[in-house]
């Protein structure tokens, strides 16, 4: 599965999650986003998004006829 984003827009995104992140926890602007991920224990964007495609392509070809139906309530 191809994600329909061009590699700006997925830069953008997670320039934003650093920087709500750094707000949220209230790092400064300057901190390392590496340090702060590793403190706190959250993922990084980059796993994020590795994730959701993994997940979803999963889902896509699943052969179990209750994740089918599901899918198509969506």
């Amino acid at each position: 599965m191809i994600l329909p984003y061009g590699a700006t827009i997925l830069l953008v995104l997670a320039s934003c999650y650093n920087k709500c992140l750094k707000y949220l926890f209230g790092y400064s602007k300057y901190s390392s986003v590496t340090d702060m991920l590793l403190e706190l224990g959250l993922p990084s964007f980059n796993i994020l998004i590795h994730n959701y495609v993994s997940f979803a392509n999963r889902l896509s070809t699943c052969d179990s006829v209750l994740v089918q139906r599901v899918l198509q309530l969506n």
